[in-house]
């Protein structure tokens, strides 16, 4: 039975992020939070440090890396084909 995630996130998860979100900022605590609920597929939400208002440098960095993290490409990829020169 193939469970339908983006629902469950949409019905389920959704109204707890809500009041999440909404006492994180009445207390003013930063937080990240990133769910991946289909392949390629995520929904994160961050408060940084910077939006609630106070300066808390540790806090911004680490939600700053973990976005970065998240959601930035690699910035390097390789790869080597080789080939066996035919008999002579």
């Amino acid at each position: 039975m193939l469970i339908d995630n983006e629902k469950v996130y949409d019905e389920q998860i959704s109204p707890l992020m809500a009041q999440i979100i909404d006492i994180c900022k009445i207390n003013k605590i930063p937080m990240f939070a990133t769910f991946c609920y289909q392949e390629e597929m995520r929904c994160t939400t961050s408060i940084p440090p910077k939006i609630l208002e106070i300066e808390d440098d540790n806090s911004q960095e680490l939600i700053t890396e973990l976005y970065k993290i998240t959601y930035t490409q690699p910035q390097f990829c390789a790869f080597t084909i080789t080939t066996n020169p035919k008999d002579k």
